[in-house]
């Protein structure tokens, strides 16, 4: 999946001529809170709720000093990118370009999660692990025949850092919901299972924090 695939069709740039006013409005209606400044297909900026609410908002938006660097990315973008841009900046949304630097749109990072929750990774029946490892102990390979060896498998995998830069965290989406087993073989391979799920708790947990997410994206 990249930026080309993913950008928004219903939300519009801002223009130098709009006020901060009319900014925020369309901040409100959609659920973000940045947006790009494009003049004739030119991308000048991205400005936040932030430098808004720092400013007079009856005046132009082109006459504010932006509290940021002109983040954006290019339309064969994957999504991997477009995630780590968004996480660098903490933006809502994202412009898009392509190689002659004229605007082609925004990804939304509402269109992000819609994405990934459409995934076979999260509609597949099953429940999580969560590991913390070594870097240099780190092998999927190895992590995986022992699932497998307990009649099951990883559907999916991501992995995050730890705060000791030594470690990080693995979290697995296993497609069974019985891991006594499983977790008894892992911790046999001196595995560390920091948590673990199974599917009734896990979706209790996942809709409080899309709960938590939603209210979030309606500040």
């Amino acid at each position: 999946m990249i930026a080309a695939e993913l950008i928004s069709d219903i939300v519009s740039p801002v223009k130098t001529s709009d006020t901060g006013e009319e900014v925020l409005t369309m901040m409100n209606l959609f659920h973000v809170r940045h947006l790009p400044i494009v003049n004739n297909e030119e991308l000048l900026g991205v400005i936040s709720e932030d430098d808004i609410l720092s400013q007079n908002i009856d005046a132009a938006v082109g006459s504010y000093a932006l509290s940021m660097r002109k983040p954006f990315v290019e339309i064969h973008t994957n999504i991997m990118e477009i995630m780590n841009i968004m996480a660098e900046y903490n933006l809502s949304s994202v412009p898009v370009i392509d190689s002659n630097n004229v605007y082609k749109g925004m990804v939304l990072l509402q269109d992000i999660l819609i994405f990934f929750s459409k995934s076979a990774t999260f509609h597949q029946p099953g429940s999580v692990i969560i590991i913390e490892i070594n870097r240099q102990d780190y092998s999927m390979v190895e992590i995986s025949q022992i699932v497998e060896m307990e009649k099951a498998s990883v559907i999916g995998l991501f992995i995050y850092e730890h705060a000791n830069p030594n470690s990080i965290r693995l979290i697995l989406k296993i497609n069974t919901q019985n891991l006594e087993h499983i977790l008894a073989a892992l911790e046999r391979y001196n595995y560390n299972v920091e948590a673990s799920f199974s599917e009734n708790n896990l979706n209790e947990s996942l809709q409080d924090r899309y709960d938590s997410f939603m209210r979030y994206l309606n500040v």
